[in-house]
């Protein structure tokens, strides 16, 4: 995928999340598939964006765009939480990435142990009680599909009630 975003107007939940940082910011995006965030961020907001990808094609295609990163599953958290060294970050991105970790919970937390004292985690999350899952299973139907909030990669799926309970349980303060 070689996106590129360029209009921050658009309802998209990458929109939402960029446009919530500061420019100049340090930002560790966990997930950053080929970096058309990470692109975004460094070109237009002067960003100083590391990243973390288990899919080494993709990451080949997002490390262009970064100061630095490391190929790897986000739920090995041993692998990844050394690498950035002293580095502390404004912001840790999980641009739809939680639902398809085996511990999204332990994830979080030590992210968390990676942010400045005024950090932000910033999450987008799909709901599973989206308008389009209702009314399947009003017909009785769970239907995965090839690409989606029901592809075969989610693990997890929460309702709006559940994801402030998950950021709780990793020691973070959850903001709507």
């Amino acid at each position: 995928n070689d996106r590129v975003i360029d209009n921050l107007a658009e309802n998209t939940s990458d929109a939402l999340i960029l446009q919530r940082i500061r420019p100049g910011s340090t930002i560790l995006e966990c997930g950053c598939a080929t970096g058309h965030m990470t692109r975004y961020m460094k070109e237009r907001l002067n960003a100083t964006v590391f990243v973390i990808e288990r899919n080494p094609d993709a990451f080949k295609k997002a490390i262009q765009y970064a100061a630095d990163g490391v190929c790897t599953d986000l739920d090995k958290t041993d692998t990844w939480a050394d690498c950035f060294g002293n580095t502390r970050f404004d912001y840790i991105l999980f641009a739809d990435v939680l639902e398809h970790l085996r511990n999204p919970e332990a994830v979080l937390r030590k992210s968390g142990e990676l942010l400045k004292e005024d950090g932000e985690v910033l999450a987008s999350i799909p709901n599973v009680a989206h308008a389009d899952i209702q009314i399947n299973l009003l017909h009785q139907r769970w239907n995965y599909k090839r690409f989606g909030l029901l592809d075969d990669t989610h693990i997890h799926f929460w309702g709006p009630g559940n994801i402030e309970k998950l950021f709780y349980s990793a020691d973070l303060s959850p903001v709507v």
